[in-house]
């Protein structure tokens, strides 16, 4: 049927939510028989898995076949490809996968066949185009219902895996190993060091999901701001920067790319303090992505302002040449055209300036002076005379400087990058504004606070795959 028809929806309930988002009961799946929606040949249903990626399959009854005596049911006869791997993006993101996957030429190749080769849940590692019928495994949906929502999971099942029963021992005991770090993280009152201590151990396991926080700050952002408790989004983010994680860039780039308000209300002086060191940590080398938020005049300009400070970092560790680096950001700021400026790119401007300033640009010091005679830079971020005396010094002053200001934010204590936010009687971030009064208000209040209750059981959900 159309969904706009259906009344019901047969999945999982979660906890304090019967209902879906459009208001239709959602009926325990385990209590509706097969038959009663795939009776005769032709008969079609939409099975739509993990609700934030966005699977959606079309299930057909082709063909009903007469119950052979001595088979198993419920069994696999047939298929084609293998199930593509857990937290991959979705179909796009699978997509991508594949393509990367076809390509050893591509920069992605290398990680991208480690990461689908090692996966931790008790999947088999991925490989495309290749179908196994022995991997096959049916489990009872009130089972699965059971370990991925209960206090207690079992742990006498093993689900979707042809693993070995001591396979799935370790298995199982290396999930609970992180899901305690990950309610720490999301639970716990102040600083969590053992918890990172022992992320810090099991760096392999803990990572896949620090990914999947990152993807649901970028997807669903009110779930964050709403009612936030605890700081799981902030252990993810510096966590991934020390680690310095390559497959969180791409997703960090796109994140920066979010509303204003959502950027400021999610991390607050965290774009600043922190984010350039992490967009750095995690690059990889990779230069041109930060370039690309850079000159994105729609992008918030504290976005923009972490990626100038990003590449500025990275010329004190050799990441990213200095000439390269400086010639970019001044050809970024001579190419402004100052007619009508937003106050927004104007206050960008200027911290460009301050942020070139700090490269002792002698070679470029014409851009510079034609950007203060264009009203490129606010007095109260930089004054000419500033710029005129840090010009009179030797460059090595202004770079040891800015190698003292890579030292305190290199995350290398990783403690001390955490602690500074986390050891404050309030939460790092700015809480954000009041709702709207009146009853409007109150139901988007409302409905927002549903969606996070439904986002927090989807990743313990995730996690217990």
């Amino acid at each position: 049927p159309d969904r706009e028809e259906m009344t019901a929806e047969i999945g999982i309930p979660v906890e304090g939510l019967p209902m879906d988002d459009d208001g239709r009961e959602v009926i325990p799946g385990w209590e509706i028989p097969v038959t009663d929606h795939l009776g005769n040949p032709g008969d079609e249903v939409e099975y739509e898995y993990d609700f934030g990626d966005g699977w959606v399959h079309s299930v057909v009854l082709e063909e009903i076949l007469d119950r052979e005596e001595e088979a198993v049911y419920p069994r696999c006869i047939d298929g084609a490809q293998p199930c593509p791997p857990e937290d991959c993006g979705g179909p796009r993101g699978y997509e991508r996968l594949l393509e990367i996957l076809a390509d050893p030429e591509d920069d992605e190749y290398g990680d991208t066949r480690e990461w689908s080769s090692s996966d931790i849940t008790r999947y088999p590692p991925f490989e495309p185009g290749v179908f196994d019928i022995g991997r096959i495994r049916f489990d009872d949906p009130r089972e699965r219902w059971e370990f991925a929502f209960s206090d207690e999971p079992s742990e006498s099942s093993a689900f979707g895996t042809a693993a070995s029963p001591g396979e799935n021992d370790d298995a199982i005991r290396r999930y609970h190993a992180v899901e305690e770090i990950l309610e720490a993280f999301e639970h716990g009152m102040g600083y969590q060091r053992e918890a990172v201590d022992q992320a810090i151990a099991k760096r392999e396991d803990i990572t896949p999901y620090l990914l999947q926080i990152l993807e649901d700050i970028r997807d669903f952002p009110e779930e964050f701001i709403v009612e936030p408790e605890g700081a799981e989004e902030l252990y993810a983010l510096l966590l991934l920067g020390y680690f310095g994680e390559r497959k969180a860039h791409a997703i960090l780039l796109e994140m920066l790319r979010l509303p204003d308000e959502d950027l400021h209300e999610l991390w607050g002086e965290i774009l600043a303090v922190d984010m350039p060191m992490v967009l750095l940590r995690t690059s990889g080398g990779d230069i041109e992505g930060m370039q690309d938020l850079i000159r994105d005049r729609a992008a918030y300009q504290y976005s923009r302002t972490a990626g100038v400070e990003a590449l500025v970092y990275g010329t004190v560790d050799g990441t990213f040449d200095r000439d390269t680096v400086l010639s970019f950001l001044c050809t970024s700021l001579d190419t402004v055209e100052p007619d009508d400026l937003p106050d927004e790119e104007l206050e960008f401007t200027s911290l460009l300036a301050a942020s070139i300033m700090d490269l002792h640009p002698a070679e470029y010091r014409e851009t510079i002076d034609r950007a203060f005679d264009r009203g490129l830079i606010l007095p109260r971020v930089v004054t000419r005379s500033d710029f005129d005396r840090e010009m009179d010094e030797p460059r090595e002053a202004a770079l040891e400087r800015l190698r003292a200001s890579y030292s305190t934010y290199a995350l290398d204590d990783i403690h001390h990058a955490l602690r500074k936010w986390l050891d404050q009687d309030e939460l790092y971030r700015e809480s954000p504004a009041p709702h709207e009064s009146g009853s409007h208000g109150s139901a988007k209040s409302k409905k927002k606070k549903s969606k996070r209750k439904q986002a927090k059981a989807s990743r313990k959900k995730k996690r217990k795959k």
